[in-house]
């Protein structure tokens, strides 16, 4: 695996981070994106959708479509862009918030 922490930027220009924490945080409740760390990244840096979460301004959802995922289309990767960071990713068939 690569150095911990990563980071990416999004298409807001945003430099956000990944933390190895967080990385084990979403293979141990998600071990189907386990091997799927750059489909993150990717979904960070070129996302289907981005939706806000909901009573939360500083909290977002980045889609993206995806190949591969058994039961799903999509990953989300969960962001709170005021501390920068990745929060949780997971695969869900649909873009829910």
């Amino acid at each position: 695996m690569s150095d911990w922490p990563l980071e990416v930027e999004d298409q807001e220009g945003r430099e956000l981070e990944l933390s190895r924490e967080r990385w084990m945080h979403i293979v141990s409740r998600h071990g189907e994106l386990s091997g799927m760390q750059d489909e993150i990244i990717n979904t960070i840096e070129s996302p289907g959708e981005i939706l806000k979460q909901s009573g939360r301004d500083d909290t977002f959802h980045y889609f993206r479509s995806v190949d591969g995922l058994e039961y799903n289309d999509y990953i989300c990767a969960v962001v709170n862009i005021e501390e920068c960071f990745i929060v949780t990713a997971y695969p869900t068939s649909r873009k829910k918030v």
